[in-house]
């Protein structure tokens, strides 16, 4: 049975987080700090250094942050289902996801739709010749 999370168990984690993102976006030559965090949470920066030492973040706003630090929700809260440590074997998938990371947001959005929406018609098309059966 999973024990509840102490906020000094999400403070950590939300530690933790934040430094994968800062060495993330060093490596891709960007600066990320607590305040562009603040900023893109729209919270003021008091508000978001007391998520780092109190553990506390408000229920509505975790999936934001956990987007936004490039982790989610569950990893924050128990510390299982850490995407940072997902193992990709194969060197092509590894090679599109770090190209794909490095790109612009709104490219990354345009991609992701346009996957969705090839994966769309791939299923109509299947489920179309079982039904021709």
């Amino acid at each position: 049975m999973q024990k509840d999370p102490t906020n000094d168990d999400v403070a950590e984690r939300m530690r933790i987080a934040f430094e994968r993102k800062v060495k993330r976006e060093a490596a891709a030559g960007r600066r990320y700090t607590k305040a562009l965090l603040a900023r893109r949470m729209d919270e003021s920066p008091q508000a978001v250094q007391h998520w780092f030492v109190e553990g506390f973040v408000e229920k509505l706003k975790l999936p934001r942050v956990a987007r936004e630090l490039e982790t989610s929700v569950d990893w924050l809260l128990s510390g299982e289902q850490d995407i940072e440590y997902i193992v990709i074997t194969s060197k092509r998938v590894k090679a599109i996801v770090e190209i794909f990371q490095e790109l612009p947001e709104h490219e990354q959005d345009r991609i992701f739709r346009e996957i969705q929406d090839a994966e769309q018609r791939r299923r109509e098309k299947i489920d179309t010749l079982l039904a021709k059966k």
